[in-house]
């Protein structure tokens, strides 16, 4: 703990712990509404434009990752996915990664907007 003046009354104060850890619960907050957001707009993309290009552009960075992290993924898991694996359990790693890069993005604008807001 740091002691400073008091700006007017020149008593000395302590610098609270605590502001630091509302740094971390702020970033926290970000990244569960970014998730929030990404899941939400999965959904609603699946379920509203099922056949459009709205699947393909939610998909795009998610099947690139998946294809770097899936020499990764151990084929136990492959295979409990879908016991033939294949496609589908692709299909499922290309969403998750999907859904893990949309809700970084999300929260990362939320917690700028944040921050930039509480500053100002």
């Amino acid at each position: 703990m740091g002691w400073r003046a008091h700006p007017r009354k020149g008593a000395a104060t302590v610098v609270s712990p605590v502001s630091r850890d509302l740094r971390h619960l702020k970033f926290c907050k970000s990244a569960g509404l970014g998730a929030l957001i990404s899941i939400a707009l999965g959904v609603a993309v699946f379920v509203v434009g099922r056949h459009t290009s709205a699947v393909n552009a939610y998909l795009f960075p998610g099947v690139h990752m998946a294809g770097l992290v899936s020499p990764a993924v151990p084929t136990a898991w492959v295979y409990w996915i879908e016991p033939e694996g294949g496609p589908y359990a692709f299909l499922f790693l290309s969403l998750v990664c999907a859904a893990v890069i949309w809700a970084a993005v999300f929260g990362s604008i939320h917690y700028a907007w944040a921050r930039r807001n509480r500053n100002s």
